[in-house]
């Protein structure tokens, strides 16, 4: 019945026209923040409980303690009770967990749609650079691609005993989505999953670019510019730190955000120094992370071994000066560039970015794009590049920010269009 519905709503939805879509945030930095109010979010039942896989990957390596999960690289597995069913892989966005809001948000849709889902980690994370990367050095979009294929694979290897899946289909959001584009194409030569569908979610065209993007709003809307960024934070912690005891963490992310938005009437530039702020600690935590695991004294002197008791505060402070772009300039190029010493910055600039499977991205009739006109990390060259390569595969909104409007319920509708769910799943 449930399937049935679904099936019924998106074939009404599908004889709307375009001028229909009435997402009611207009600022963008506030839809980024508040994503969808209650009245027009797509309801959601979801799994009764989730289950964690934990894959080894590497079982040699030394991760300091300091690093709690250790070599475990843990996987978000939500299962159908039939033991047939097509299968999701979700990969989450910049910073994110697979139990992060949205990542949970897209399983909860896709698993009462009728998918076996598997939720990813972003390969921004501490857990992916200390137990998914091979290098420890994310950003290498090619490299990370291999690295999240043969996650996947030994993923549904572990679960195949028990469940088959008759399709696959890929999703991601923000970097995510750009990794999902990379993935397909590995696996169009692979031929290992041979990928049904696979969806972007608010990609960046080119990383590199829409990371800039991302670090100036610090550098152009908070007072004093990056020089203050250190004691922005520690206000924001003092600020809020009842909300912080109340929800029983110290993490800034979009949740933060939204609970902060319906307390205080922020301006537009506290709105984009917030949203600035999230990348920001996104990045410093990449930045530590990829540090001390890959021993580069960037941060922690080569000569000194953290403990579990030690305080991390001052290096905390130390990365929160390091942007996206910091990160690329003095980690990730030179590490390239010792594997490939001809390699110049603009040929990695390059690498980042979609234009460098556009062939690729223009033949393939498996892979769409969701986004909007007004997403933050897109230029008006970036949303031409989407409508040129990809057609009447690409849904570009005129409103929503960054995902902001991932949750609205017109969105999802064309989603699971997009993966045919009034077909295949509704025969079942």
């Amino acid at each position: 019945m449930k399937l049935l519905v679904a099936g019924i709503l998106l074939l009404l939805t599908h004889a709307l026209p375009a001028a229909a879509y009435d997402y009611p945030i207009k600022d963008p930095y506030a839809a980024t923040v508040l994503g969808t109010p209650a009245a027009n979010r797509f309801s959601t039942t979801g799994p009764s409980h989730s289950g964690v896989e934990k894959l080894n990957l590497f079982p040699g390596r030394r991760v300091p303690a300091i690093f709690w999960y250790g070599n475990e690289y843990r996987v978000g597995i939500d299962l159908q009770d039939a033991e047939s069913a097509p299968l999701i892989f979700i990969l989450s966005g910049t910073g994110s967990t697979f139990e992060s809001a949205k990542t949970r948000f897209l399983r909860d849709v896709f698993f009462d749609a009728g998918f076996h889902v598997v939720s990813l980690s972003s390969t921004t994370t501490d857990e992916f650079i200390t137990s998914g990367s091979r290098s420890s050095r994310p950003g290498n979009i090619g490299d990370d691609a291999v690295d999240l294929y043969r996650i996947m694979k030994l993923t549904y290897d572990s679960i195949w005993t028990d469940t088959r899946a008759d399709g696959f289909y890929l999703t991601g959001f923000s970097i995510g989505a750009l990794y999902s584009a990379y993935l397909g194409e590995l696996d169009s030569r692979e031929q290992y999953f041979k990928f049904n569908r696979i969806l972007m979610l608010n990609p960046p065209v080119n990383l590199y670019n829409s990371a800039l993007r991302l670090d100036r709003l610090i550098e152009e809307n908070l007072p004093g510019g990056i020089t203050r960024v250190g004691d922005f934070v520690e206000q924001v912690f003092k600020r809020y730190a009842p909300y912080f005891n109340q929800v029983g963490g110290l993490e800034i992310d979009s949740e933060f955000l939204f609970a902060l938005q319906k307390n205080e009437s922020l301006s537009s530039e506290e709105l984009k120094v917030l949203v600035g702020l999230v990348f920001r600690l996104a990045a410093s935590s990449m930045v530590f992370t990829s540090d001390v695991m890959t021993h580069s004294g960037k941060v922690v002197s080569t000569r000194e071994k953290i403990t579990t008791g030690d305080t991390l505060t001052g290096y905390f402070k130390q990365t929160l000066y390091w942007g996206f772009k910091d990160y690329f300039e003095r980690i990730l190029l030179p590490y390239m560039q010792s594997r490939e010493p001809d390699i110049i910055r603009q040929d990695l600039i390059h690498r980042l970015s979609l234009d460098n499977i556009s062939g690729y991205l223009a033949r393939t009739q498996t892979i769409g794009v969701i986004t909007s006109r007004d997403d933050i990390i897109l230029d008006e060259s970036d949303l031409e590049f989407l409508s040129e390569t990809f057609g009447d595969r690409a849904t570009i909104y005129p409103t929503g920010g960054h995902g902001g409007n991932i949750e609205y319920t017109d969105n999802i509708m064309r989603m699971l269009e997009f993966f045919n769910v009034q077909t295949p799943l509704l025969v079942q």
